[in-house]
Protein backbone atom coordinates (compact mmCIF):
# COMPACT_ATOMS: atom_id res chain seq x y z
CA UNK A 1 0.00 0.00 0.00
CA UNK A 2 1.51 3.49 -0.57
CA UNK A 3 2.35 5.72 2.52
CA UNK A 4 0.83 8.45 0.41
CA UNK A 5 -2.68 6.32 0.79
CA UNK A 6 -2.33 4.25 3.96
CA UNK A 7 -0.46 6.94 6.50
CA UNK A 8 -0.38 10.57 6.77
CA UNK A 9 1.62 11.99 9.60
CA UNK A 10 1.17 15.87 10.88
CA UNK A 11 4.05 16.98 13.14
CA UNK A 12 3.01 20.72 14.19
CA UNK A 13 5.56 22.68 16.48
CA UNK A 14 4.10 24.67 19.37
CA UNK A 15 6.99 26.59 20.52
CA UNK A 16 10.73 27.37 19.13
CA UNK A 17 13.20 25.98 21.07
CA UNK A 18 16.80 25.33 21.34
CA UNK A 19 16.68 21.58 22.63
CA UNK A 20 14.55 19.00 21.05
CA UNK A 21 13.05 15.91 23.19
CA UNK A 22 12.72 12.22 21.50
CA UNK A 23 8.50 11.97 21.47
CA UNK A 24 7.21 9.50 19.44
CA UNK A 25 4.04 7.22 19.22
CA UNK A 26 2.61 4.58 16.34
CA UNK A 27 -1.46 3.75 15.46
CA UNK A 28 -1.29 0.31 14.53
CA UNK A 29 -3.04 -0.62 11.92
CA UNK A 30 -2.67 2.27 9.87
CA UNK A 31 -5.99 0.72 7.49
CA UNK A 32 -9.21 -1.42 8.90
CA UNK A 33 -11.94 -2.25 6.94
CA UNK A 34 -15.40 -3.08 9.10
CA UNK A 35 -18.24 -4.39 8.60
CA UNK A 36 -21.35 -2.80 9.21
CA UNK A 37 -22.78 -5.35 11.53
CA UNK A 38 -22.00 -8.53 13.18
CA UNK A 39 -18.21 -8.83 14.75
CA UNK A 40 -16.31 -7.24 12.64
CA UNK A 41 -18.34 -4.09 13.09
CA UNK A 42 -15.43 -3.63 16.57
CA UNK A 43 -12.00 -3.33 15.81
CA UNK A 44 -9.26 -2.86 18.18
CA UNK A 45 -6.37 -0.39 17.27
CA UNK A 46 -2.82 -0.13 19.29
CA UNK A 47 -0.87 3.32 20.09
CA UNK A 48 2.38 2.53 20.95
CA UNK A 49 4.53 4.84 22.99
CA UNK A 50 8.42 4.77 21.87
CA UNK A 51 9.85 7.49 23.73
CA UNK A 52 11.04 8.24 27.03
CA UNK A 53 8.41 10.25 28.33
CA UNK A 54 4.91 9.38 29.27
CA UNK A 55 1.87 11.44 26.22
CA UNK A 56 -1.00 12.28 26.59
CA UNK A 57 -2.90 10.73 23.44
CA UNK A 58 -7.06 12.09 22.02
CA UNK A 59 -8.67 9.60 19.70
CA UNK A 60 -11.93 11.04 17.14
CA UNK A 61 -13.27 9.84 13.68
CA UNK A 62 -14.12 11.82 10.73
CA UNK A 63 -16.05 11.65 8.03
CA UNK A 64 -13.88 11.58 4.61
CA UNK A 65 -14.43 13.01 1.49
CA UNK A 66 -12.41 13.85 -1.32
CA UNK A 67 -13.25 16.13 -4.92
CA UNK A 68 -11.77 15.63 -7.94
CA UNK A 69 -8.19 16.66 -7.59
CA UNK A 70 -7.74 14.10 -4.63
CA UNK A 71 -8.28 17.09 -1.46
CA UNK A 72 -9.91 15.82 1.00
CA UNK A 73 -11.91 17.39 3.89
CA UNK A 74 -13.60 16.39 6.84
CA UNK A 75 -16.56 16.52 8.88
CA UNK A 76 -16.95 15.34 12.98
CA UNK A 77 -18.00 11.57 13.14
CA UNK A 78 -17.57 10.98 16.91
CA UNK A 79 -21.55 10.29 16.99
CA UNK A 80 -20.79 7.00 14.22
CA UNK A 81 -17.95 5.76 15.78
CA UNK A 82 -18.14 4.31 20.27
CA UNK A 83 -14.42 4.63 21.07
CA UNK A 84 -12.59 3.43 24.13
CA UNK A 85 -10.63 5.27 25.65
CA UNK A 86 -11.18 8.56 24.10
CA UNK A 87 -8.39 9.68 25.87
CA UNK A 88 -5.36 8.48 27.56
CA UNK A 89 -2.07 8.85 28.75
CA UNK A 90 0.91 6.50 27.72
CA UNK A 91 3.84 5.51 29.84
CA UNK A 92 7.18 5.49 28.05
CA UNK A 93 7.83 2.23 25.79
CA UNK A 94 3.96 1.03 26.44
CA UNK A 95 1.32 0.05 24.74
CA UNK A 96 -2.67 1.27 25.12
CA UNK A 97 -5.66 -0.67 23.28
CA UNK A 98 -8.44 1.51 22.16
CA UNK A 99 -11.53 -0.22 20.76
CA UNK A 100 -13.20 1.01 18.15
CA UNK A 101 -17.06 0.11 18.03
CA UNK A 102 -19.34 1.24 14.34
CA UNK A 103 -22.41 2.36 15.60
CA UNK A 104 -23.52 4.03 12.05
CA UNK A 105 -25.87 2.37 9.16
CA UNK A 106 -26.13 -1.08 9.74
CA UNK A 107 -27.49 -1.18 5.56
CA UNK A 108 -25.15 1.12 3.75
CA UNK A 109 -25.41 0.91 -0.02
CA UNK A 110 -21.77 1.76 -0.89
CA UNK A 111 -18.45 1.92 1.03
CA UNK A 112 -18.46 4.58 4.16
CA UNK A 113 -14.94 6.35 4.69
CA UNK A 114 -13.67 7.71 7.38
CA UNK A 115 -10.36 8.85 8.99
CA UNK A 116 -9.34 7.75 12.79
CA UNK A 117 -7.22 10.45 14.26
CA UNK A 118 -4.87 9.79 16.68
CA UNK A 119 -3.32 13.53 18.35
CA UNK A 120 -0.90 13.88 21.16
CA UNK A 121 -2.20 16.81 23.55
CA UNK A 122 -0.20 19.76 24.90
CA UNK A 123 -0.01 18.76 27.99
CA UNK A 124 3.27 18.71 30.08
CA UNK A 125 3.64 14.55 32.04
CA UNK A 126 7.11 15.22 33.06
CA UNK A 127 9.48 18.52 34.47
CA UNK A 128 11.30 19.99 32.04
CA UNK A 129 14.80 20.97 32.77
CA UNK A 130 15.11 24.09 34.17
CA UNK A 131 17.87 25.70 31.74
CA UNK A 132 16.74 26.80 27.85
CA UNK A 133 13.53 26.49 26.21
CA UNK A 134 11.93 23.25 24.76
CA UNK A 135 9.94 22.59 21.65
CA UNK A 136 6.69 19.47 22.08
CA UNK A 137 6.30 17.66 18.89
CA UNK A 138 2.60 17.06 18.38
CA UNK A 139 2.28 14.00 16.55
CA UNK A 140 -0.73 13.31 14.34
CA UNK A 141 -2.17 10.20 12.73
CA UNK A 142 -4.58 9.93 10.08
CA UNK A 143 -5.49 6.22 10.04
CA UNK A 144 -7.97 5.34 7.27
CA UNK A 145 -11.56 3.35 7.96
CA UNK A 146 -13.50 2.19 5.62
CA UNK A 147 -17.27 0.80 6.10
CA UNK A 148 -17.96 -2.33 3.77
CA UNK A 149 -20.86 -3.26 2.79
CA UNK A 150 -21.22 -6.83 1.76
CA UNK A 151 -20.51 -7.81 -2.10
CA UNK A 152 -18.70 -4.51 -2.31
CA UNK A 153 -17.08 -4.14 -5.74
CA UNK A 154 -15.08 -1.24 -7.33
CA UNK A 155 -15.82 -0.19 -10.84
CA UNK A 156 -13.13 2.14 -12.42
CA UNK A 157 -14.64 4.12 -15.42
CA UNK A 158 -12.11 6.72 -17.52
CA UNK A 159 -15.18 9.10 -18.73
CA UNK A 160 -13.35 12.14 -20.05
CA UNK A 161 -10.19 12.57 -21.73
CA UNK A 162 -8.63 16.24 -23.00
CA UNK A 163 -5.94 17.65 -24.20
CA UNK A 164 -4.22 20.36 -21.25
CA UNK A 165 -1.92 22.78 -22.16
CA UNK A 166 -0.15 24.21 -19.49
CA UNK A 167 1.02 27.34 -18.35
CA UNK A 168 4.73 26.78 -19.05
CA UNK A 169 4.25 25.57 -22.44
CA UNK A 170 3.84 21.90 -21.81
CA UNK A 171 1.25 19.39 -23.32
CA UNK A 172 -0.91 16.99 -21.11
CA UNK A 173 -3.32 14.16 -21.68
CA UNK A 174 -6.26 15.00 -18.77
CA UNK A 175 -8.18 12.04 -17.25
CA UNK A 176 -11.48 12.23 -15.48
CA UNK A 177 -11.55 9.06 -13.63
CA UNK A 178 -15.07 7.54 -12.19
CA UNK A 179 -15.49 5.10 -9.64
CA UNK A 180 -18.97 4.00 -10.23
CA UNK A 181 -18.79 0.72 -7.70
CA UNK A 182 -19.81 1.31 -3.91
CA UNK A 183 -16.00 0.19 -2.66
CA UNK A 184 -12.67 2.34 -3.11
CA UNK A 185 -10.04 1.17 -5.56
CA UNK A 186 -6.30 2.32 -4.81
CA UNK A 187 -4.24 2.06 -8.58
CA UNK A 188 -1.78 0.20 -7.96
CA UNK A 189 0.99 -0.93 -10.87
CA UNK A 190 -1.03 0.93 -12.78
CA UNK A 191 -0.71 1.01 -16.19
CA UNK A 192 -2.55 2.79 -19.40
CA UNK A 193 -3.11 1.10 -22.83
CA UNK A 194 -3.83 4.30 -25.13
CA UNK A 195 -4.50 4.14 -29.17
CA UNK A 196 -1.87 6.68 -30.65
CA UNK A 197 -4.23 7.08 -33.92
CA UNK A 198 -2.38 5.39 -36.54
CA UNK A 199 -3.57 2.20 -38.29
CA UNK A 200 -0.42 -0.05 -39.30
CA UNK A 201 -1.92 -2.64 -41.99
CA UNK A 202 -5.23 -1.60 -41.10
CA UNK A 203 -5.05 -2.26 -37.34
CA UNK A 204 -5.24 0.35 -34.93
CA UNK A 205 -1.37 1.20 -33.28
CA UNK A 206 -1.40 1.21 -29.15
CA UNK A 207 1.07 2.01 -26.70
CA UNK A 208 1.07 0.93 -23.06
CA UNK A 209 2.12 3.28 -20.68
CA UNK A 210 3.84 1.88 -17.84
CA UNK A 211 3.71 2.93 -13.63
CA UNK A 212 6.85 4.97 -14.28
CA UNK A 213 5.48 7.68 -16.57
CA UNK A 214 2.07 7.63 -14.17
CA UNK A 215 3.82 9.83 -11.48
CA UNK A 216 0.39 11.40 -9.80
CA UNK A 217 -2.03 8.88 -11.02
CA UNK A 218 -0.25 5.32 -10.13
CA UNK A 219 -1.29 4.05 -6.02
CA UNK A 220 -4.01 7.29 -5.92
CA UNK A 221 -7.14 6.25 -3.97
CA UNK A 222 -10.58 6.67 -5.72
CA UNK A 223 -13.42 6.31 -3.10
CA UNK A 224 -16.65 4.76 -3.69
CA UNK A 225 -18.94 6.68 -5.80
CA UNK A 226 -16.03 9.63 -6.42
CA UNK A 227 -14.35 11.25 -9.11
CA UNK A 228 -10.49 11.61 -9.82
CA UNK A 229 -8.93 14.07 -12.38
CA UNK A 230 -5.22 13.26 -13.54
CA UNK A 231 -2.38 14.93 -15.64
CA UNK A 232 0.29 12.92 -17.40
CA UNK A 233 2.97 13.78 -19.79
CA UNK A 234 1.35 14.02 -23.36
CA UNK A 235 2.57 10.58 -25.16
CA UNK A 236 5.22 11.77 -28.19
CA UNK A 237 3.68 8.67 -29.57
CA UNK A 238 -0.17 10.08 -29.84
CA UNK A 239 -1.63 12.11 -32.85
CA UNK A 240 -4.77 13.34 -30.98
CA UNK A 241 -7.08 13.00 -28.23
CA UNK A 242 -7.58 8.84 -27.72
CA UNK A 243 -11.74 8.28 -27.91
CA UNK A 244 -10.56 5.86 -24.97
CA UNK A 245 -7.97 4.85 -23.21
CA UNK A 246 -7.39 0.93 -20.97
CA UNK A 247 -6.13 1.17 -17.53
CA UNK A 248 -4.69 -1.95 -15.89
CA UNK A 249 -3.96 -2.27 -11.96
CA UNK A 250 -3.74 -3.95 -8.93
CA UNK A 251 -6.64 -3.13 -6.86
CA UNK A 252 -4.83 -2.48 -3.56
CA UNK A 253 -6.74 -2.14 -0.19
Amino acid sequence: MSLSIALRITLVAIAVSISLPAQAFKLIPIKVDFSPTGKNATQVFKLENDSDTAIAVQVSALSREMDINGKESYQNADKDFIIFPPQMVISPHKTQTVRVQWAGNVAPSQELSYRLVAEQLPIALSREASNGAHVNILMRYLGAIYIVPENAKHNIVVNRIEKEQTSNGNTNLLLTVENQGNSHAILGDLSIEVPTGRNIKGVSEKIKLPPSNLEGMNGENILAGHKRRFSIPWPNQLLSVPEKVKLEFTPWR
